[in-house]
């Protein structure tokens, strides 16, 4: 591993431990402005990774969804940033379902160029690096064991099923019309981020998201999938994702493929529509 994911992992595992810590003693959920839940484990997973961030790299900006949220005007002069999720699937943790992860990436000119993203419950993890290719691991013991290289699957064959990634917490009319289109189909229902690393470890064809998710939610498993030869595309007009270009963090709906299976998904769009 190279340095900078060394440094990475470590503060997602002690952000992951603390995470572990608190929710096996109890904790109180709040809500923010949107509506959506924050609890201790959040705030404090922020400030493990954010205070390691700014002793390792103090000349890097950070955006992280617990921290402040600089104007674009500010924003837009970043060309390298860490983006940051410290509990990504805070739903999942207050459930206490396992399925949520720590997750860290460095951004260079609107692209994830280097991500970790960690599974405190099952000590699951994936990094990845521009150029160094994605690798899965597990943590146990104070230190990475099992580490493989991974890459995106090949699109099923004629009568083999998809394999779909889909959430546990975020379904609907659109996502249900949507997956009717592939057939025969098995859905596998995930939580947070894991959904996009299962598309680059093979073991998904494809994670489409049909509304609203946030920059921090899928820039580390976004370099994950990239570098295991996948992409995360616009579900309209196919653009490949692009972060820090505008004033919203929002991301608009998205499909989450191996390079084949999104070029063999156009070509069927194209015949179709």
């Amino acid at each position: 591993m190279t340095p900078l994911l060394e440094k990475i992992l470590s503060l997602a595992v002690q952000a992951g431990e603390a995470i572990l810590e608190i929710s096996a003693g109890g904790f109180q959920i709040r809500h923010k402005e949107d509506s959506s839940p924050v609890t201790i484990a959040d705030l404090t997973a922020n400030g493990i990774i954010t205070g390691g961030l700014v002793v390792a790299y103090p000349e890097i900006p950070i955006l992280s969804e617990e921290g402040e949220i600089l104007p674009y005007s500010d924003r837009r002069k970043w060309k390298t940033y860490f983006l940051v999720d410290p509990l990504d699937g805070t739903r999942e943790f207050i459930r206490q379902n396992g399925e949520y992860t720590v997750n860290i990436a460095l951004m260079e000119d609107g692209l994830p160029v280097a991500g970790v993203v960690y599974a405190p419950v099952t000590g699951l993890v994936w990094v990845a690096q521009r150029g160094q290719g994605s690798y899965g691991g597990k943590w146990e013991k104070g230190s990475l064991t099992d580490v493989h290289q991974i890459e995106v699957s090949s699109p099923p064959q004629s009568g083999e099923a998809w394999q779909i990634g889909g959430s546990r917490s975020h379904r609907s009319r659109e996502y249900e019309s949507y997956i009717r289109r592939f057939v025969p189909r098995q859905e596998t229902i995930r939580g947070s981020s894991l959904k996009i690393c299962g598309v680059a470890d093979g073991s998904l064809h494809i994670h489409p998201r049909v509304g609203p998710t946030s920059e921090w939610d899928t820039a580390a498993a976004h370099a994950v999938l990239l570098e295991a030869g996948g992409d995360i595309v616009d579900l309209i007009t196919k653009a490949p994702l692009r972060y820090n270009r505008k004033e919203s963090l929002i991301n608009p709906s998205y499909l989450a493929a191996g390079g084949n299976t999104l070029s063999l998904l156009a070509k069927r769009d194209a015949v179709e529509y």
